[in-house]
């Protein structure tokens, strides 16, 4: 799958997992996302694999990271995994792996703030 696929493919699995909802600021999650793989996309190219990874970084809470691996491959799996907080855990523990993984530090720097305001509403 070339660079224009996976971000096609990403942008139209993340849109459809989370249709309807919204992030904390009470803005459609997909709207919220397009943001982040616009900005990624213009530091990187928009066929980059990071830009797949913005898309996708919420997903983990509703698909496996091995579904993600098989669509996607292990790097943007791998990646999505690093960005994506466990239960329990502090967020310097989060930060440090995102920004550990060469892909998820890419989308890290590019949420800046926005990375404890893009969690899904509950």
């Amino acid at each position: 799958m070339d660079g224009r696929d996976l971000t096609i493919g990403a942008r139209v699995l993340a849109r459809g997992l989370h249709a309807g909802s919204t992030d904390a600021r009470g803005r459609g999650l997909g709207e919220a996302l397009a943001e982040l793989a616009a900005r990624v996309g213009e530091s990187r190219g928009e066929r980059h694999p990071a830009v797949a990874v913005a898309w996708l970084h919420l997903s983990l809470e509703q698909v496996t990271e091995a579904e993600l691996a098989a669509s996607f491959g292990e790097e943007i799996a791998s990646a999505v995994s690093a960005l994506t907080p466990r239960a329990g855990e502090s967020a310097g523990t989060l930060a440090a792996r995102a920004l550990s993984h060469p892909l998820a530090r890419l989308v890290w720097d590019a949420l800046g703030e926005e990375a404890w305001h893009l969690r899904p509403a509950c």
